[in-house]
């Protein structure tokens, strides 16, 4: 729950990093070119001096658009700023979450860490010829194994041959999701 709380705090918080970032879509950049003074403005390129006008029209921008700002269709959540700060955040806050943890909980959250990133790993290389963006997708898959793992070994546990505690649940999950969607948007 910390590591939720910890993760949504942080997206939060973050959020406002993402402000800057929002021009590779092409709505905002039309809207922004809109006004005149955009056109008017001063660059210095190389030590030459240009305005921002016929530096478009040099580099043939306005011809294909595409070829120069990301298309708004293929943007991906895997591509927030503020996402991937806190995906980060997270994976630091399981990690000292877990270097605090009992002995059995630490093996928990290993297992759901290694889980995690073999079951991300293996997608990203199954999808590695894929034309689409599939990041999510294996995030989501070495998340759901660990998950599952961590579900399988509570229920093992349940049979009688052991403890049964949700923490040992989460101390597997957490590691998992959070390794899983490290490696989908930092690689």
């Amino acid at each position: 729950m910390k590591n939720f709380i910890i993760l949504l705090s942080s997206l939060l918080i973050f959020s406002q990093a993402h402000a800057d970032f929002r021009f590779n879509s092409n709505h905002y950049l039309q809207s922004f070119e809109k006004h005149k003074a955009y056109d008017e403005e001063i660059i210095t390129l190389g030590g030459k001096q240009m305005t921002q006008k016929s530096l478009r029209k040099a580099s043939g921008i306005d011809e294909k658009p595409e070829c120069f700002y990301k298309d708004a269709k293929s943007y991906s959540v895997m591509d927030n700023t503020a996402f991937k700060i806190a995906v980060n955040t997270s994976v630091v806050a399981s990690v000292l979450a877990l270097l605090n943890a009992p002995k059995d909980k630490q093996i928990h959250g290993s297992i759901g860490a290694i889980l995690g990133l073999g079951g991300t790993a293996l997608c990203r290389f199954l999808y590695r010829k894929s034309k689409k963006d599939k990041r999510l997708f294996c995030a989501l898959t070495g998340t759901a194994i660990g998950t599952i793992a961590g579900a399988l070994k509570e229920w093992w546990d349940s049979t009688g041959r052991g403890n049964v505690d949700l923490k040992d649940f989460l101390a597997t999950a957490i590691p998992a999701g959070a390794v899983a969607f490290s490696i989908s948007v930092n690689l």
